[in-house]
């Protein structure tokens, strides 16, 4: 049988967040396919390295680890030279730009560009050097119709050059969880959960906020963060302001992820920005009703008052009493949690995920 030799080239895996959660589960997805992939990261470190190893996932590791030293990519370009890929793929800003320059010298026929978020932070400069450079790119993949318009209006990448391939999650693998056992979590009391990492752009202070909110209302619960980041200090103590630290458990950063998610009731994510959350995907195969905001592809995987619940982004009191109306109606918490089964089933499953990625490389190699 013919292998289509593709190589995922991404900035780093030494954080955990979607492009890096993405990279981890569907390289196996497909390389059981007839595709011989192999990952390459820019940067050193990180467990997913081992973890995709362990799945038997070739990882070459470039090892550009300061800015100001760029002599590992010679590696990389003698790499391309001596074994190239029919396709190179593409995860996150940096290995985006490089990968396409060294791919033109290196002679690599076919360059597809993933961008995973809407890098709303992204500078003016980035903006520039992608659009100067995107006709180096053969195809763009987002993972939702609000980032394709990001593109398309940013970095001004036309249309026809631009594929929204939504993510996909196993939902089986969410419904055969088991939860975690030693939790203290008081008998009883609904949990609401999140998942995700603890930076900027996930607006973890507003759902502070919203649960201080909560808790004015003398409303019962016990929260989960799950999720580790740059921020995780300053808000462990913001929660110490709010004097909500007891009704937090934090977490950390945690790989199985659908364990956690048994002991939700609720699952939250108060985002300033998304491409399309996984996390919410998985929430959703993990039966739960979603309260979210509002932006990016969230949208597009939320059906508010259906499956959960979208409040306005930078919105504490409407996030507190969309949790409230759930943590009230246990009813109303179990009819949405099913409808959000039944859609991520249907439109967000890991198979059509996989699917679209290989007739994807199948129609640029064909």
């Amino acid at each position: 049988m013919y292998m289509i030799r593709v190589d995922w080239l991404i900035t780093g895996l030494n954080i955990v967040g979607g492009a890096e959660v993405f990279t981890s589960q569907f390289a196996n997805y497909l390389s059981a396919r007839d595709i011989q992939l192999r990952v390459i990261t820019l940067r050193s470190g990180g467990d997913l390295i081992n973890s995709l190893r362990k799945q038997g996932i070739p990882v070459v590791v470039i090892g550009v680890n300061n800015k100001q030293n760029p002599l590992p990519l010679l590696r990389l370009y003698r790499l391309w030279k001596t074994s190239p890929p029919l396709i190179l793929h593409t995860h996150l800003y940096h290995a985006g730009i490089i990968g396409r320059l060294i791919a033109r010298f290196a002679g690599i026929p076919h360059v597809i560009v993933h961008q995973h978020g809407a890098e709303n932070a992204r500078s003016a400069l980035r903006s520039v050097i992608d659009r100067a450079t995107s006709w180096m790119v053969e195809q763009y993949i987002v993972p939702s119709e609000a980032v394709k318009e990001i593109v398309n209006r940013r970095e001004r990448v036309p249309v026809s050059k631009i594929k929204v391939i939504h993510y996909g999650v196993d939902t089986e693998k969410y419904q055969a969880s088991v939860p975690i056992t030693g939790l203290s979590i008081p008998s009883g009391v609904p949990v609401i959960g999140s998942v995700s990492r603890l930076a900027k752009e996930k607006s973890h202070p507003v759902l502070l906020q919203a649960l201080h909110l909560l808790k004015q209302e003398n409303e019962q619960f016990h929260a989960i963060m799950v999720g580790d980041g740059p921020e995780r200090i300053k808000l462990e103590e913001l929660s110490r302001i709010h004097e909500i630290h007891g009704l937090i458990t934090w977490a950390g950063f945690q790989r199985n992820v659908e364990s956690w998610l048994a002991h939700f009731d609720i699952f939250v994510l108060a985002s300033a920005w998304e491409g399309l959350p996984i996390s919410i995907l998985e929430a959703m195969a993990a039966q739960l009703p979603v309260v979210a905001t509002a932006v990016g592809g969230t949208p597009e995987a939320v059906v508010t008052d259906k499956t959960g619940i979208l409040v306005p982004p930078n919105d504490p009191e409407k996030l507190a009493k969309a949790l409230i109306s759930l943590l009230r109606d246990p009813s109303l918490r179990l009819k949405m949690g099913i409808a959000g089964y039944t859609r991520v089933k249907e439109c967000f499953s890991v198979e059509s995920a996989v699917e679209n990625i290989y007739q994807l490389y199948i129609s640029l190699t064909g």
